[in-house]
């Protein structure tokens, strides 16, 4: 018997797609893509159904509006005689819409625009999207209420007034859902300023540190690493004696950070500071030693003493004020594990357009 059942509907789908493709005798309402059908005059069109429950969606009485809709189809002025049990399928599933979004706002506490994402958690809002199969449409795929509209199951009218409410309700869900996606978009847009700053605009990493504060600090989509080691890193320098102003003479130096750190603040990680102990390297006198504080992307400023007395004490001799330039930063080097975090949020925020 199943298998004779599973041959039925296989033939059933065969006949409809002759009739789609061959003789183009089933009306366009079967078509998933074609809209000729609509006449946007009619009151169940979504641009009816909005204008009369505008004051209900405007104080975000959403309950009101969907058992509106649930008691509006059983008194659906279609002849559904010859096929109750079909109009049945569609009521218990209006039914189930409304009765799950009660119970949703029930858990979340409250029925208003910033509830919504709590709201969500309990309420699947996807039911009357329907799907298609072989160029037909579905309704409640995979339920005991599955309905496909097809002319051996429901005339053209019903078929109608199927797809009027189901699309109707969908567009009027989404509409639901839109303080939620526009809470996304915003959420999305944020992350993107903060990776794009931390990846454009933050303190460079060579290979072996973002390698390291890839492992050892945290970080999401969200948010960026809140701070960074820095870690045997190089960079261009000059250094300016104290002893006395009036001879004063800058001298070209390279600068190595041998540890560091970075911290990041602001609400887009546009600012940072920090501070490293560094040494540094010049032609003229041995090695020098001492400390740098960073000041944003572009201002290093530091402290060095060197051994200029040959005496073994770097600390006897005044010191020397240290400017420093990163150099790494200019070469736009890219990072693969932060790079997809930024991939990421372009792939989410897309989506998140699609589903309007």
């Amino acid at each position: 018997m199943k298998l004779l059942s599973k041959n039925k509907y296989f033939l059933m789908i065969i006949f409809t797609l002759i009739n789609l493709t061959i003789f183009g005798q089933t009306p366009s309402v079967y078509y998933p893509e074609k809209t000729d059908w609509i006449d946007k005059d009619d009151s169940r069109y979504i641009t009816g159904v909005k204008e009369k429950f505008k004051n209900q969606i405007e104080v975000f009485a959403w309950g009101e509006v969907f058992k509106s809709l649930a008691y509006d189809f059983l008194s659906s002025k279609v002849g559904w005689d010859d096929n109750l049990h079909i109009k049945q399928k569609f009521q218990n599933e209006l039914d189930s819409l409304v009765n799950d979004y009660t119970v949703a706002v029930e858990w979340a506490g409250i029925e208003d625009k910033e509830n919504v994402d709590k709201i969500l958690q309990k309420f699947r809002s996807g039911r009357f999207q329907g799907d298609v199969s072989l160029g037909i449409i579905i309704y409640f795929s995979g339920t005991d209420n599955e309905i496909e509209l097809i002319p051996e199951v429901v005339d053209e009218e019903q078929a109608i007034d199927l797809r009027y409410r189901a699309e109707t309700i969908n567009k009027l869900l989404n509409e639901f859902k839109k303080p939620v996606r526009e809470m996304n978009l915003k959420a999305i847009a944020k992350a993107e300023s903060r990776w794009k700053n931390y990846i454009n605009n933050g303190f460079s990493q060579y290979p072996w540190e973002s390698f390291i504060n890839g492992y050892i600090t945290s970080f999401d989509i969200q948010n960026p690493p809140g701070h960074q080691w820095v870690i045997f890193h190089h960079e261009l320098g000059v250094e300016l004696s104290t002893k006395k102003i009036k001879q004063m003479k800058a001298k070209e130096v390279l600068t190595i950070e041998m540890l560091g750190w970075i911290d990041y603040y602001g609400d887009y990680w546009e600012n940072f500071w920090g501070f490293s102990g560094i040494v540094t390297l010049r032609d003229d006198v041995g090695i020098g030693i001492g400390g740098i504080i960073h000041f944003g992307p572009t201002f290093n400023l530091g402290l060095t003493w060197h051994d200029i007395n040959d005496d073994d004490n770097f600390f006897n001799d005044n010191p020397f004020l240290m400017l420093s330039i990163d150099i790494l930063s200019y070469m736009n080097l890219t990072i693969p594990k932060y790079d997809k975090q930024l991939n990421n949020l372009k792939s989410a925020r897309s989506i998140v357009m699609l589903s309007k």
